[in-house]
């Protein structure tokens, strides 16, 4: 009777345990690229993308906090630490199996650019032979070297932030540009966005945008966020926040 009693109080305990471990606040990391995801001016994390995912943990009616920080942070946590989540990460083969990837939150179109001064029109082919600035670490790291740069013509900077500057001050020729993000991002840091010179679009799945998560969190959480995404979907919900933003819907 006592070894029955004993197993009932243990696996009572282990149950308690994996609903805790279910219903664990989530911590859900960002980086700043707005409009998609950055702080107002009240330090509040805000933008089209934080407003959609908002929108699934309440319809998941999960516990959750969104924090905008740096990109290796974000990441290098999200890996690492559990009930943890990322967005908006770009899905690559060499990410595949490093993160549990919940749903695809948008398709951002992506182009190569440069200053608007002597360089030539630059395809595919001909786009290694210049210098080429990219965020390490960052899945344009990963564009970049699958259109053939070597270390020899790539920069590296921490942010985009600090690649805008280098790029105006001609400290390379090119890099990668998102349409939606970064001219907003230009124009509020004071950059003449006319300067630029479009060449190519980069055009394969690393230019979609995802909500994943640690591989190790909860999996009925992570499954309630999935179901969530679709509700939010198919009600008008993730339709109208994209229209509040002006950001074109993806279909």
């Amino acid at each position: 009777m006592n070894r029955i009693t004993a197993f009932t109080s243990l696996l009572f305990i282990l149950l308690l345990c994996a609903d805790v471990k279910a219903q664990a606040k989530l911590q859900i990391m960002t980086e700043e690229l707005a409009p998609f995801q950055f702080l107002d001016s009240d330090n509040t994390p805000t933008g089209v993308m934080v407003e959609v995912v908002q929108a699934i943990i309440n319809e998941a009616n999960v516990p959750a906090s969104i924090e905008v920080t740096g990109w290796t942070r974000a990441y290098r946590k999200t890996l690492k630490d559990n009930n943890t989540l990322i967005f908006s990460i770009m899905r690559t083969p060499e990410r595949e199996k490093l993160f549990n990837w919940i749903v695809k939150l948008y398709t951002n179109r992506v182009h190569v650019v440069s200053l608007n001064n002597d360089i030539g029109l630059i395809n595919p082919n001909n786009a290694k032979e210049y210098t080429i600035g990219t965020v390490a670490e960052d899945v344009s790291e990963e564009m970049i070297r699958q259109l053939g740069f070597e270390d020899k013509n790539i920069t590296l900077g921490a942010d985009y932030i600090q690649l805008w500057k280098m790029l105006y001050h001609g400290r390379f020729d090119l890099i990668l540009m998102s349409d939606q993000n970064h001219i907003l991002q230009l124009k509020k840091l004071g950059y003449d966005v006319s300067k630029l010179k479009y060449h190519f679009e980069i055009t394969n799945s690393m230019s979609d945008m995802y909500l994943a998560a640690n591989i190790n969190n909860a999996k009925p959480t992570m499954d309630k966020l999935k179901m969530a995404f679709k509700i939010i979907k198919s009600n008008g919900i993730y339709k109208k926040i994209l229209s509040k933003w002006e950001i074109q819907i993806d279909d």
